[in-house]
């Protein structure tokens, strides 16, 4: 499958990391040439009934990989008279190494393309260190009170 560029897109969703306490995504409408930002929450609460209450790091990015697909198709739309739409998407991710993949890439796009009925390019990015500490609420914990101090 050909990669898209983002010049081509319609959309492009650009999501800030997505914490228990909620996190934006800027919505760039280019065929309206119209911006917005949106905040999108998780209530991650049922996460806590698991028996494994801390996920590797690539479940966690797969976890933020769904919520930001959901996200994206809610908060976009197509006409029916309309060609297929292309959606961006950046997403901040620990292992974009991994997600960045062609294959990975492709089945992505393929699977999400057959489901929706609209082309999809995924774009991961390193997360910064600050991004990681702040959505793992132990270490978030931990560090207030040294800070306050």
């Amino acid at each position: 499958m050909k990669r898209q560029n983002v010049q081509d897109s319609d959309f492009t969703l650009l999501f800030e990391p997505v914490m228990s306490g909620g996190g934006s995504v800027r919505l760039i409408d280019h065929s309206r040439n119209r911006e917005s930002n949106v905040k999108v929450a998780v209530d991650d609460s049922a996460f806590s009934y698991r028996v494994q209450k801390e996920f590797p790091s690539i479940i966690a990015d797969l976890i933020d990989l769904a919520i930001a697909i959901h996200a994206a198709d809610r908060l976009t739309f197509q006409s029916l008279r309309q060609n297929q739409t292309l959606i961006h998407v950046v997403l901040p991710a620990r292992h974009p190494e991994i997600l960045n993949q062609n294959p990975l890439q492709d089945k992505l796009s393929n699977l999400l393309e057959w489901a929706t009925g609209r082309r999809w390019c995924l774009n991961f990015q390193k997360e910064s260190i600050w991004d990681v500490l702040l959505s793992n609420s132990l270490y978030f914990r931990l560090l207030i009170p040294m800070w306050m101090k």
